[in-house]
C-alpha cells in the first residue's frame, strides 16, 4: 500500500454523479432497502472512464496489496466507505479506488468508524504501516487505522506472504551479487535494478508491485 495522487474526475461521473446519487436514494425508498435496488442503479460508476482513470492512478496495482492487476484477474472498482452502508457515496470519486479481486472479496462491507480503514489518496501508508522484515508480514507502526486496514483487507494471508518472501529472496540474491562484485559498473547495475524494484511513479509509467516492502528492505540494507 503507497500514497498516490487522486486524478481528475472522470467526465462520466462529473456529469452524471449528482443525478445518479439521486435516484439510487430513490429507489431505495421505493425498494425499501439498497439490497432490493436493481443493480441498473446500483451500478452506473462501472464506466470505462472510470476504470481507466483508477487504473491509471494507481499504475496498475491494487490500491491494498500492490499487486499487478490485469495480469491474471481483472480490476475491481472499490469503494472505501462501502456503498451499501453510505449510499450516497456510491458515485463519489473520492470514494473511487482499483482494487484486486482478492482484496476486493476480503474487504467486502466492512467499515470499522473509529478507525476506518486506510486511504491511498489521503494518508501516507508510510506513516502508519511497517514489515516484520523475518517472517516478511505487514504490521501497524503504532497505529490502530492500520489495523484495521490489515484485517479489514487480510494484507497477510498466506499468498501475499509467500509473494513477499520471494522478493525477499531476489533481493538478498541481487545485494549479494553488487557486495561480491569488483567493478564499480556493476555495483552501479545492481543498484539501479534493487531501486527498480522500489519505484512508485505511476504519472511515469514506472511501478513495481509490493513496493512498499521492497523499500523497507532496502532500507534496511542501507540502500
Amino acid at each position: 500500500m503507497v500514497k498516490v495522487n487522486r486524478t481528475a474526475e472522470p467526465q462520466s461521473l462529473v456529469q452524471n454523479a449528482v443525478a445518479w446519487r439521486n435516484e439510487l436514494l430513490n429507489q431505495i425508498q421505493v425498494n425499501g432497502t439498497f439490497s432490493a435496488v436493481p443493480d441498473r442503479y446500483k451500478n452506473l460508476y462501472n464506466q470505462a472512464d472510470v476504470k481507466a482513470a483508477l487504473e491509471t492512478m494507481y499504475g496498475e496495482k491494487c490500491c491494498y496489496c500492490e499487486g499487478i492487476i490485469g495480469e491474471c484477474s481483472y480490476g475491481n472498482i472499490e469503494h472505501l466507505k462501502p456503498k451499501s452502508r453510505f449510499h450516497d457515496l456510491t458515485f463519489a470519486w473520492g470514494n473511487l479506488h482499483w482494487c484486486c479481486p482478492v482484496c476486493n472479496n476480503k474487504k467486502r462491507d466492512k467499515w470499522n468508524s473509529a478507525d476506518p480503514i486506510l486511504d491511498p489518496t489521503v494518508d501516507d501508508p508510510d506513516d502508519h504501516l511497517e514489515f516484520d522484515l523475518v517472517n516478511c508480514k505487514i504490521r501497524p507502526k503504532n497505529s490502530s487505522r492500520a489495523q484495521t486496514t490489515i484485517e479489514h483487507a487480510k494484507l497477510n494471508r498466506p499468498e501475499l506472504v509467500v509473494k513477499r518472501k520471494r522478493l525477499k529472496t531476489r533481493i538478498l540474491r541481487i545485494l549479494m551479487q553488487a557486495e561480491s562484485s569488483t567493478s564499480q559498473q556493476d555495483r552501479d547495475f545492481y543498484r539501479q535494478e534493487l531501486l527498480r524494484l522500489a519505484v512508485n511513479d505511476p504519472a511515469n509509467g514506472d511501478i513495481a508491485e509490493h513496493s512498499l516492502f521492497v523499500r523497507a528492505l532496502l532500507a534496511q540494507s542501507g540502500l
